[in-house]
């Protein structure tokens, strides 16, 4: 499987709707395996006010080469966002 990054864009509504996290992390977990990630680094709770819904709460997962953010705005995990780091020479 190939993955490319893709623009982004931040057009979220409240109607959005909520995915279980099994079902998401499983498919993180074939995206990014955990393998490929590198060592945890740490978790982090993200309050983040965004208008005009105020819908861009969640968490943020941070390994050596990877971060994960999962949105959870609106009572639930609408979705995740992966972050690949810049590799050092």
């Amino acid at each position: 499987m190939e993955t490319q990054p893709t623009p982004r864009h931040y057009s979220i509504v409240a109607s959005d709707p909520v995915v279980p996290q099994e079902e998401l992390q499983a498919a993180l977990d074939e995206i990014v395996p955990l393998m490929d990630r590198g060592k945890y680094v740490m978790g982090a709770f993200l309050n983040i006010i965004c208008l005009p819904k105020n819908d861009c709460a969640g968490v943020q997962w941070a390994y050596e080469k990877v971060s994960i953010y999962y949105n959870s705005g609106n009572g639930g995990t609408q979705y995740a966002e992966v972050s690949w780091k810049a590799i050092k020479k």
